[in-house]
């Protein structure tokens, strides 16, 4: 979560009704808890979810980014890898910019995500030697 001036920023996750497919959503609130925008994001694929406490911040004047992580399933569902993202938007969560950081022979897991003023993001996570699951 973003605490702004008059409004603060919240993410999170859900899934479709049959559970099978997930997705991070993004919203704004302002100060009396009235729903400003929501949207789910469907960009980076059918299983995307958040995974630290720190992935959302602001970047710049009406620019905010959060990241979370894709989980590519790859020969079978018990084998798969996570690909972490970052999303940026404005404060009506219109899409600014959206990035993928893919690997196929590791894993990724984003737990926060910090801007500077030149723009440049520092993500910190877990980059793990293999991917998940079983054979």
């Amino acid at each position: 979560m973003y605490a702004d001036d008059s409004f603060f920023v919240a993410i999170g996750q859900t899934s479709n009704a049959i559970g099978t497919d997930i997705f991070s959503y993004v919203s704004t609130f302002d100060y009396k808890l009235n729903l400003l925008h929501k949207k789910y994001l469907h960009f980076p694929g059918t299983n995307n979810m958040i995974w630290g406490n720190s992935t959302v911040t602001k970047i710049g004047y009406d620019r905010y980014v959060m990241t979370g992580v894709e989980m590519n399933i790859r020969t079978s569902t018990s084998s798969f890898i996570y690909q972490p993202y970052l999303y940026i938007f404005n404060k009506n969560l219109d899409s600014i910019q959206s990035l993928m950081f893919s690997d196929t022979t590791r894993i990724r897991l984003t737990y926060c995500v910090t801007g500077d003023k030149q723009k440049n993001f520092l993500l910190s996570g877990l980059i793990g030697s293999t991917i998940w699951g079983g054979a």
